[in-house]
């Protein structure tokens, strides 16, 4: 594969007519909402079977950032040597490849769908991101499943490229759980005919351009200049347009790739999005936390130990690392919390393993000990993790006996009368102190408070 690398865009408007005109049997001036565009193209097809690898891969990072990869419709189950080589090589020359996984409508199992993707960066670690195919927008739990998957990739590798692929219009509820959607994948006589702006404010916001990803297949090299202006008008950044055709149009080089390189490079690069991480839809994951607590009463202290249970009541999704729990103390009540796989730091103690479907956490234990300056309140606990679930709880501690009285702050004296009670006490607790260690202690505690 050759290493050509797009060193600078093409920005004005007179140039690029230049370049227009002179593929001018294939193209027509653009007029679009898309101002920016790079092409992203699904390599279906085993890299040594033709020139269809070293054709695309050929055009350089600059054209061609991401290439998505699929070598048994999903990763299989072992490495394949080809696969690793090619993938290295697309690396060291600057494209990045994003690996394919299979929704089939969000009826495949989540649970397979999550295990594919650990298993592509376990075996092709050079990969840069996820492809989630075949999605679809009909409920909830459609939502909930694309959520969940986006969650996994942006936790474990944050600055990776998650896309999805409807084929057609997706609503903008699936905004935060992706950072590019295939919108629109059909020939281009479809394409012409049905594919118009559904979600006004969405999809043709020019903010989103570098979100939409248009691919038009079996389109001729008479209909090129065609689904290239179409593209841009409908707002796509990305594109990518080829006369192969079904059942697998990703196998054969487009007979004008070289024009349509010509016409990507003929405008600015597209940003690559990175939506990062969020939180899950309402309703996706059930965390819920409680606490089972005894108390324990010590000479002028009691101690309430909490045993915290972190329960994931979902009994599809799993949660993701790291969970949260924030303690909020009143005055008097210091904490000591420990526990398997907890870390705690301060008042908050994180979990950083997952918790599976209809399991739970390890116990965590949580020590609140009350002094004698603690007086009332609650203990007040949050729950989170970074995927947005949330959940609270409260502990009561006990108020321990035997504390000596604040003579002062119980005593109910008017302010002018202060002075003249402070030298009574502090004479009193001198005269005593060998012998009446209770008036030493209010004297003490006195003399700290002037």
């Amino acid at each position: 594969m050759s290493g050509i690398h797009k060193n600078n865009k093409i920005l004005s408007g007179l140039v690029a007519a230049l370049v227009a005109a002179v593929f001018a049997g294939s193209q027509a001036t653009v007029s679009a909402a898309a101002t920016t565009s790079s092409i992203m193209v699904p390599m279906y097809e085993y890299p040594t079977l033709g020139t269809f690898w070293d054709d695309i891969t050929g055009a350089g990072s600059g054209a061609v950032p991401f290439v998505i990869v699929n070598p048994a419709t999903g990763p299989g189950v072992a490495a394949d040597s080809t696969y690793t080589a090619e993938l290295a090589e697309n690396k060291a020359d600057g494209i990045r490849s994003i690996g394919y996984v299979n929704a089939s409508y969000q009826s495949r199992d989540y649970n397979l769908a999550f295990a594919d993707i650990d298993k592509w960066y376990q075996i092709y670690p050079d990969i840069s991101g996820i492809f989630i195919d075949l999605i679809q927008d009909t409920n909830a739990n459609d939502l909930c499943y694309v959520a969940g998957l986006y969650n996994h990739v942006k936790n474990t590798h944050p600055d990776d490229l998650f896309v999805i692929n409807p084929g057609t219009h997706i609503s903008q509820r699936f905004e935060p759980y992706s950072d590019i959607f295939m919108n629109a994948e059909n020939t281009l006589a479809v394409y012409q005919s049905d594919w118009h702006i559904q979600y006004p404010g969405w999809e043709d916001n020019p903010a989103y351009s570098n979100r939409f990803w248009h691919s038009i297949h079996t389109t001729g090299p008479s209909g090129y200049a065609t689904a290239v202006n179409l593209a841009r008008d409908n707002n796509a950044g990305w594109v990518y347009i080829t006369d192969d055709v079904m059942p697998n149009p990703y196998a054969v080089t487009p007979s004008y790739w070289s024009t349509e390189i010509a016409d990507v490079n003929s405008l600015p690069d597209t940003p690559i999005p990175n939506r990062g991480k969020t939180t899950l839809p309402t309703g996706c994951q059930d965390l819920t936390v409680s606490a089972a607590n005894t108390t324990q009463t010590e000479a002028r202290q009691t101690k309430t130990t909490s045993a915290i249970t972190v329960a994931n009541a979902d009994t599809t999704y799993n949660t993701e690392p790291t969970t949260q729990i924030a303690f909020a103390l009143p005055a008097g009540v210091t904490l000591s919390a420990a526990g398997t796989g907890w870390t705690c730091t301060g008042t908050t103690c994180s979990y950083g393993s997952t918790i599976n479907a209809s399991q739970s956490a390890s116990v965590l234990s949580a020590d609140f000990t009350a002094s004698c300056d603690y007086s009332s309140g609650n203990v007040q606990g949050t729950l989170t993790n970074f995927a947005g679930n949330t959940d609270t709880f409260s502990v009561t501690p006990t108020r321990p006996t035997g504390c000596p009285a604040n003579t002062l702050a119980n005593a109910g004296l008017p302010a002018g009368r202060m002075g003249i009670t402070a030298g009574v006490v502090a004479i009193a607790g001198v005269a005593t102190y060998l012998t009446r260690t209770r008036v030493h202690y209010v004297h003490e505690r006195f003399r700290r408070s002037r």
